[in-house]
């Protein structure tokens, strides 16, 4: 029960009161973990955010030149392929020209169209490998692009939670007001007085356990250490039920 008081009445109410006091502090604290998870959270998001950003710049820089290369092996195919043909025909008009000058086209057409077969195979190569290397640089970007969303979407969840725990504290410290009012504790008094009914009941529960065990014989042994205790208890206002 909650209730207006100038102090500490000595009434079981006053030890229900610490021990939400001690409630409404560990859930304070509680929420202001939460609070410092989600600000590192936030703070995290935006570390990967810029790297992320960074390196999907560089796939589509990376993505921009491959593909200027393969346009360059394509080209040079075509090249290659028009020189071929060229070749071919030279061959054929030397397979119809007289001697010497016939048998001399068709050496060159051959020795052209042999280098040139060469030259394809590897412009071919060349150009298979770039599409190759384009397609996964695009795959690296798109699986960039998800992975952004991601961490745009895991920032703002953070963002939000951290809004949240900064509400729930303001609210903490509202109610705190509150229940300073309604109690009279403050929350250092209260903390106090729990830990003190706390040891007060562990200390019931040993000297009744030890009464149980040896008799009343047994508080001789504590006597020093119970008259003090019983002289401050002595002095205090009788507790309300």
């Amino acid at each position: 029960m909650l209730r207006r008081t100038a102090g500490l009445g000595g009434s079981r109410a006053d030890l229900e009161d610490a021990e939400l006091w001690t409630a409404h502090g560990r859930a304070a604290r509680a929420m202001a973990d939460v609070e410092r998870h989600a600000e590192r959270l936030v703070a995290q998001g935006a570390r990967q955010r810029a790297q992320l950003d960074a390196a999907a710049e560089s796939a589509r820089s990376i993505a921009g030149r491959t593909d200027a290369a393969a346009a360059a092996a394509r080209r040079l195919r075509e090249v290659l392929e028009r020189i071929d043909v060229v070749a071919l025909n030279a061959g054929l008009e030397g397979a119809r020209a007289h001697e010497p000058v016939g048998r001399g086209l068709l050496l060159v057409s051959e020795e052209v169209r042999a280098q040139v077969g060469r030259g394809l195979d590897n412009a071919r190569e060349l150009e298979s490998v770039v599409g190759q290397a384009l397609a996964a640089v695009g795959e690296l970007g798109e699986r960039l692009d998800r992975t952004q969303r991601d961490g745009t979407e895991a920032s703002a969840d953070g963002a939000q939670l951290k809004a949240a725990a900064q509400e729930a504290q303001a609210g903490f410290l509202d109610f705190e007001s509150r229940l300073k009012k309604a109690t009279g504790l403050d929350p250092e008094t209260a903390r106090l007085v729990a830990v003190a009914g706390d040891q007060a009941r562990g200390l019931a529960t040993s000297l009744s356990a030890l009464e149980a065990a040896q008799g009343s014989d047994a508080f001789r042994a504590l006597g020093p250490l119970l008259t003090p205790l019983a002289k401050l208890l002595a002095a205090l206002p009788e507790a309300e039920p």
